[in-house]
């Protein structure tokens, strides 16, 4: 077996274990200015959406590096969303605690 598929079965593991203890117990709750790895931008929109339900981000946002983490990190806190001032500051951090990963930043070219 490959590193690679021994470390994209780690992942995967990872997010179970992640989602299993989220089934039953409500995540951390957690504020935009807690996420010291997201855009000044995607706070912003965390802070002023709070929980409108008709808010969505970009999915994934900008700063997320994964999708499929991404989609089972909403799924893990949405039946305790009405608990939190800012919901969507809880999903990125159940993001990273389920292993996501920040996007890169891609390096432009200057002309």
């Amino acid at each position: 077996m490959s590193f690679a598929k021994v470390a994209e079965l780690a992942e995967d593991f990872n997010i179970k274990i992640a989602e299993r203890h989220f089934e039953e117990n409500a995540p951390e709750d957690v504020k935009a200015d807690d996420l010291n790895w997201i855009s000044a931008g995607e706070k912003w929109l965390i802070k002023q959406n709070g929980t409108d339900p008709e808010f969505k981000p970009h999915n994934p946002p900008g700063a997320i590096a994964s999708e499929k983490t991404w989609n089972k990190a909403k799924k893990a806190v949405k039946k305790y969303w009405k608990k939190y001032d800012e919901p969507w500051a809880v999903v990125y951090d159940v993001y990273r605690k389920m292993g996501g990963k920040p996007k890169k930043k891609s390096k432009k070219k200057k002309k």
